[in-house]
């Protein structure tokens, strides 16, 4: 957890520093609406590998079980 605390503002500092983080954005509507469907179609992938990683580590388990 505390690693999390100090990356993010580490990694903020360090894009500002060779300038990828913009002061003023201005996105016409057809990139906000591109932001948001990526942003949702990367939420889904991400609970999707979680919820696939899950069952395949649910189903390792269950095999050691019945082998030992």
């Amino acid at each position: 957890m505390i690693n999390l605390v100090l990356a993010i503002p580490l990694m903020y500092i360090f894009f500002y520093s060779i300038n990828l983080v913009t002061e003023g954005v201005n996105f016409s509507e057809n990139e906000k609406d591109f932001i948001t469907q990526m942003y949702v179609l990367m939420y889904v992938l991400a609970f999707l590998c979680i919820f696939i990683g899950l069952v395949l580590l649910r189903i390792i388990i269950m095999v050691i079980k019945k082998m030992c």
